[in-house]
């Protein structure tokens, strides 16, 4: 009623007389401030949560009861009509050879197609006209089957991250704008299908969201839940039709009652997503069938197993047979056969079948050993139905706190994946499936979280093949009704769609040796429906811990979100947990359960800082129930845009890399429209890798952080490659290395080793020595020692001074054959150390890379007009009084080195990352001046950065000094934003004849100090001329690496273009930088440049953009991606981490930040050294 009379009330407030305001204050402002008063109270006790939750859930019945004359998908409880219950995916092969060999199924048939399939875009579903189907085909488009409409060129994409797409979500209600797409085309069914009695069935693998549907007129059934397949009988239809050619038909609408529990982050897309297939099964057949397996203890490769099969069959009408065969690469290993009788008139009936294998070969994502069970239903030697299944034999258990596979604690190596293509949307094809995969395991990860709905089928069998533990959800997430969550969790009217979401999952993947966990749901509160869910599972399938992060520490009633440590859970499963909130779990003497995080590390953007802290304790065996978790996420969600704007009209159009960003772009939310989702905008960029599956940087520190091998020094074994070798300045040095075997379950033998020696001044491969371990299959958690002498001829300066780093020792180990997941020679793991002359400590020396010296002279200064032009040997320098910076330099035969647009500027901004932008602002942008004058740390750290005007600085010089005997220039600035200085700079400038050294001291002044976090960067910037495009640098590499993300980012002298530095996050934002640089050189394609040395390690970038115009852009496309005039270099001695925790709070930790504290001095130096032609011998 409130809603209805917004405008009424509205009109009112309007009216200045004082006689009608007073009654709106009286009746609705004051009751409704003591309602609020109340609410607030009752939330402070767990008893108020659960009245308000009580009481909100009686609204929501007492609304479903209202509208019982309401449509089929307004009505929660009404999950399906006509459906055949769920069971295991069937193909119903009439040969076992054919089954046993994977070929197609004579008796499936898929319906999908590019060109048959008709279809009509409706505006609601009153649109659709009666018997739609029988309109003339010719009239409708076609449409690619599977797929989105929205990806076809009919309605919008829309992304929400948390929000429903439509005004007042009020459960049930949907929009009465309901965009309804109407489906139809035509098929045959073979002739030999209808003969002994033999049944069709139609299966829809997935549709979005509810759909009728109809063949030759005839009504067939309905369902929900758009990720489980629906299945119907249509034997009568076809055979009453008598129809050689049938028609099918199928009305789908966009918003049902089921869409309020599929809010999942994620694009709303709609249609015919998964596969239409057409089965035909024998009279006489298997219904569905349950494998269990069970190992003996202790859970060893010598150990026995049994095999469980439960097997479902349909009415029988006279004596058959049941035959289980178990087999491994077509050798039998066992069989068993049962007698199977008629039961009687009602239905079919349930044999049991056991199997006893010997000492099979376990399963696990190491060792993904399957074998191959047969079933054959036989009537005599007539052969009615055979069905195969993969089988793997392993036990998953909790045991003290541990969560156990096979009797080994599990380390959980996981990340979140959405079903996402950038050019179909949610239709994913069975390659792109095991790209991903594939992807998952070349980069160590073993498990995968299938957030937040089941997946396909083939995607768990693809699973099962390759080794990739799985975590499978229901279809449940209702984000969006914060903060009442759990109101539908605690309805009854909503009881049957919850408890069904979840069996059919079970009922449908539970055969899959791969699913390890199951999971009730994301972020959808708690109530006695999930309760029912979760004692369901455990009653039919109690070889799997059940997860759930909704619900809160014990008994809390759940009004926003959960904590993961709620009683139905059995693992603590809590998402965005920090390093310290996840050690506290650990150390609570009453938790007894494993911790392994559903989600941590939001890879929104350049981020995933701090993985490294998560990792240092799932490494620690003081810790030893933190077992983990999975990263959000796998795939940024971008879709392909056309310029001009649209989706695709075809899904089958292939987007070339060469065109990106220029005749297409990758999309976020709201770039298809103002209604497509411009308040969630890039929230749905999330991923480790690309649309098109190319990697981010941070996947490599993943890589790194999960490997299964790694390498120490015996002096030092907890160094994890911060031990140092000693190099011997006479003779070759002996090196032992420590290799552990952190498998679970196998050896190394499937592995080769090699030491190879990069030389420090060049960072050429001088020795590539491949090694042996003494034991070469050595076993899970072993270690072993290798020795090998460090040739004195791979060092070419040993001779340097002691504590000099003259190289770096990297040890590797890589696939010694092809595997199904990566080809021979792909690199595991990988460890570094570096190599010092003599048995020093840090801080070391760092050698500059070899010059051939130039004639030294004399160097002059004399004045110009806006300034002093200074000539040396090497180089001409110009000098700005004005803004106190270097505003030219050239090489000695003249050549410009900076930009016409170029100087030296000092730098205190970058352009704000996601995780920089992301605080309170992010979810209540109107109110942000309010929260920003109560609690300014409540804000981004971006936030800060604007206010302060840290973007646009202005340099007012204070003074300055020329000291001719010393060459040197002084020069103090202050950078002023509007009237207030936040900083004061003094940098002096020492000419020597073949180089400028600048020496900088930078403060903050008390304008900054108070009103600032953390600063994003403290250092210079230049603008090089375009033709150095050309990028060599001592330092942290290859990679992109910033202060809390360098752990897989080795030391060594790398070569790169610049134009490769440039990472195209879909958001553009700080990208490219490389930590701990010594030097960097910036050469063209003659070998002449400008070097810039460091006295101490430096965050340094070099790229084509301007920060500015990163900061600005709000897609690549807005950038001059063909801009080749200049290189904007910038060199910081202190940097702002980036953070990952997540992304919506400021969560750089303390260490990685700037803080501009009182007192605070930053001081450094940078060289400038021209190089000319042939002057670098590298």
């Amino acid at each position: 009623f409130f809603f209805r009379s917004r405008t009424m009330l509205s009109d009112h407030l309007r009216l200045p007389s004082l006689s009608r305001a007073l009654p709106i204050l009286w009746f609705i402002v004051l009751p409704a401030i003591a309602i609020a008063v109340v609410i607030a109270a009752l939330l402070q006790l767990n008893s108020g949560r659960k009245l308000l939750l009580q009481a909100f859930s009686t609204v929501l019945r007492w609304r479903v009861k209202l509208f019982r004359n309401m449509q089929r998908w307004h009505d929660p409880s009404l999950t399906g009509i006509n459906r055949v219950p769920m069971h295991t995916p069937m193909k119903f092969y009439d040969s076992s050879t054919d089954a046993m060999s994977g070929a197609p199924s004579p008796w499936c048939m898929l319906l999908n197609s590019a060109t048959e399939w008709r279809f009509q875009l409706f505006e609601g579903p009153d649109e659709c006209p009666p018997g739609f189907w029988n309109a003339d085909p010719h009239t409708w488009d076609r449409i690619v089957v599977p797929g989105n409409w929205e990806m076809q060129g009919h309605g919008t994409p829309i992304y929400t991250n948390v929000t429903y797409p439509w005004a007042w979500a009020w459960p049930p209600n949907v929009p009465d704008a309901n965009p309804t797409g109407c489906y139809c085309r035509k098929f045959k069914v073979p002739p030999h299908w209808s003969a002994d009695g033999r049944r069709l069935h139609l299966i829809f693998h997935g549709v979005d969201s509810a759909f009728e549907c109809w063949v030759d007129d005839a009504f067939v059934g309905y369902s929900t839940d758009s990720r489980l397949p629906a299945e119907f009988d249509i034997t009568a239809i076809i055979k009453e039709s008598g129809k050689t050619e049938h028609l099918l038909a199928l009305r789908v609408v966009r918003w049902s009652a089921g869409s309020y529990l599929e809010d999942q982050d994620h694009w709303w897309l709609s249609g015919i997503h998964r596969d239409v297939e057409l089965q035909c099964r024998a009279a006489e057949c298997i219904a569905d069938y349950v494998v269990h397996t069970d190992v003996d203890a202790p859970y060893v490769e010598a150990s026995d197993a049994t095999v469980l099969v439960d097997v479902q069959l349909s009415k029988v009408g006279s004596p058959l047979q049941l035959h289980a065969t178990l087999s491994k690469e077509g050798e039998t290993c066992t069989s068993v056969a049962a007698a199977v009788t008629p039961a009687g008139a009602e239905g079919g009936q349930q044999v049991q079948l056991k199997l006893r294998a010997q000492a099979p070969q376990k399963w696990s994502a190491e060792n993904p050993s399957l074998y191959t069970l047969c079933l054959e239903l036989r009537r005599d030697e007539k052969l009615l139905h055979a069905e195969v299944t993969k089988v793997g034999f392993r036990k998953v258990f909790i045991e003290d706190g541990q969560l156990k596979l096979n009797g080994q604690p599990l380390l959980v190596k996981g990340v979140n994946r959405h079903d996402h293509d950038m050019v179909s949307g949610k239709y994913v094809t069975e390659e792109s499936m095991a790209l991903d995969i594939k992807l998952m395991k070349q980069n160590n990860f073993n498990a995968v979280r299938c957030s937040h709905y089941p997946n396909h089928h083939r995607f768990y069998e693809l699973c099962d093949e390759l080794g990739l533990y799985v975590c499978d959800e229901a279809n449940i997430e209702n984000h969006g009704l914060m903060p009442y969550i759990s109101a539908l969790a605690c309805d009854p009217a909503w009881a049957d769609a919850y408890f069904q979401r979840v069996q059919r999952m079970v009922q449908r993947d539970r055969n899959r040796p791969s699913i390890i966990l199951w999971s009730l749901g994301n972020e959808a509160g708690f109530g006695p429906n999930f309760h029912r869910a979760a004692n369901w599972i455990r009653s039919v399938d109690p070889s799997r811990p059940v997860q759930y992060e909704g619900a809160r520490k014990g008994w809390a009633p759940v009004m926003i979100c959960g904590d993961g440590q709620g009683y139905v859970s059995d693992i603590v499963c809590p998402m965005y947990y920090t390093p310290e909130q996840i050690l506290a779990v650990q150390k609570d003497p009453k938790e007894r359960r494993p911790v392994i995080l559903c989600e941590y590390s939001h890879a929104m953007g350049n981020s995933n800082g701090n993985l490294h802290k998560y990792w240092e304790l799932f490494n620690s065996a003081e810790y030893p129930s933190l077992q983990g978790g999975f990263i959000w996420d796998w795939v940024d969600q971008g879709l392909v845009v056309k310029w001009g704007g649209g989706t695709p009209s075809d899904p089958r159009e292939r987007f070339s890399e060469d065109d990106r960003d220029r005749t297409w772009y990758w999309g976020y939310g709201g770039d298809f429209g103002p209604k497509s989702g411009k308040e969630d905008k890039q929230f749905c960029v999330n991923g480790i890798v690309f649309p098109d599956r190319t990697l981010h940087p941070a996947v490599a520190e993943a890589k790194y952080l999960q490997q299964p091998v790694t390498f120490a020094l015996p002096t030092d074994p907890e160094a994890n490659g911060a031990a140092v070798v000693e190099v011997l300045r006479e003779g070759g040095s002996d090196v032992t290395v420590l290799i552990t075997n952190r498998h679970s379950f196998v050896g190394l033998g499937h592995l080769t080793f090699s030491m190879q020696f990069i030389d420090g001044p060049t960072g050429k491969v001088t020795m590539d020595l491949p090694v042996a371990l003494p034991d070469p299959a050595l076993g899970p958690e072993g270690q072993a020692q290798v020795s090998f002498a460090l040739e004195a001829e791979a060092v070419s300066q040993r001779q340097a001074a002691p504590g000099t780093v003259v190289g770096w020792l990297l040890c590797k180990a890589v696939l010694a054959e092809d595997a199904s997941y990566a080809p021979k020679g792909h690199c595991v793991a990988q460890e570094q150390f570096v190599c010092v002359v003599g048995a020093s400590k840090p801080p070391f020396v760092y050698m500059l890379p070899p010059l051939q010296p130039l004639a030294d002279g004399p160097v002059v200064q004399r004045p110009s007009r806006d300034g002093y032009i200074v000539r040396a040997p090497a180089y001409e320098a110009r000098l700005c009084s004005a803004t106190g910076a270097m505003v030219g330099l050239a090489s000695a035969d003249g050549t410009q080195l900076f930009h016409p647009i170029g100087s030296s500027r000092h730098c205190f901004y970058r352009a704000a990352t996601d995780n920089d932008i992301g605080g309170v602002e992010m979810f209540v942008p109107k109110l942000a001046s309010i929260i920003r004058r109560i609690k300014p740390s409540a804000m981004s750290y971006a936030d800060d950065w604007h206010r302060m005007g840290l973007h646009n600085l202005t340099a007012v010089v204070k003074n300055e000094a020329w000291r001719p005997n010393e060459n040197q220039w002084v020069v103090t600035t202050h950078h002023v934003y509007l009237s207030a200085p936040l900083f004061e700079i003094t940098t002096t400038y020492h000419f020597l004849p073949q180089e400028v050294r600048l020496v900088v001291s930078a403060a903050p002044l008390p304008a900054l100090q108070s009103s600032v976090r953390s600063l994003p960067r403290v250092g210079l910037s230049w603008t090089l001329a375009g033709e150095y495009d050309q990028m060599m640098w001592l330092g942290r590499g290859p990679h992109e690496c910033y202060p809390d993300r360098k752990s897989s980012a080795f030391e060594s002298v790398w070569h790169a273009s610049v134009d490769s530095q440039h990472i195209p996050y879909l958001y553009p934002s700080e990208c490219g930088g490389k930590a701990d640089v010594q030097w960097m050189a910036l050469l063209n394609a003659k070998g002449a440049g400008l070097l810039y040395k460091n006295t101490r390690p430096m965050q340094a970038s070099a790229r084509r953009f301007h920060t500015k115009e990163l900061m600005t852009a709000k897609h690549q496309r807005d950038l001059p991606l063909d801009r080749k005039d200049r290189v904007v270099v910038n060199m910081d001695v202190v940097h702002h981490g980036l953070g990952g925790d997540c992304s919506w709070v400021p969560v750089v930790h303390d260490e990685f930040l700037v803080p501009p504290k009182k007192g605070t001095v930053w001081k450094y130096e940078v060289a400038l050294q021209p190089i000319q032609a042939g002057q670098l011998q590298m």
